[in-house]
């Protein structure tokens, strides 16, 4: 029986082998508990931040945090589309 579960999982290494599956992660978290809302307002505040970066680094981080908002997001689709 194959079982799919749906992670967003940020930083680390992930091992796959043909039983098991192991991750080692900065951060991980269930999609089924992924708050959505929380998530689009980070990714609206990530864009915002983007385009008034005064630094390279701001500029850096706030791409980073879309990066990191949009990926909790298409682990949310992905579980729905299950």
């Amino acid at each position: 029986m194959e079982v799919k579960k749906f992670f967003f999982a940020s930083g680390g290494f992930v091992e796959v082998q043909p039983q098991e599956v192991t991750l080692l992660s900065d951060i991980a978290e269930r999609a089924d508990d992924i708050d959505e809302s929380k998530a689009e307002r980070a990714k609206e505040l990530a864009l915002r931040n983007q385009e008034n970066a005064e630094s390279d680094m701001d500029f850096s981080r706030a791409k980073a945090e879309l990066a990191e908002a949009s990926a909790r997001l298409q682990a949310l689709r992905k579980l729905r589309k299950k």
